[in-house]
């Protein structure tokens, strides 16, 4: 299993690679740099981080807002936009 934290300035993202399994578990963008294109770029990045890691498979994605200010359905349907499968909890 490898395990991945990436951090930068806008926010960061926690990820899991497995034989058979991606799965993010963790992805924060600071509110200051919301809305301002950072969450694809963060999500992007690590999206690429995994295919290099050698996953092939589905992403899976956890869906746990921080915060009120962003409904899970509306970061469902995002993350679905990026090829992501949400993961059920």
């Amino acid at each position: 299993m490898v395990e991945n934290f990436i951090q930068n300035k806008f926010g960061y993202c926690f990820y899991c690679v497995e034989p058979d399994s991606a799965i993010i578990y963790n992805l924060y963008i600071h509110p200051e740099f919301r809305r301002q294109g950072n969450s694809k770029k963060l999500l992007s990045y690590v999206i690429k981080e995994v295919h290099e890691l050698g996953h092939t498979g589905d992403i899976l994605i956890e869906v746990k807002p921080k915060e009120d200010s962003i409904p899970a359905e509306v970061l469902e349907d995002y993350y679905k936009k990026f090829g992501l499968k949400i993961l059920l909890t």
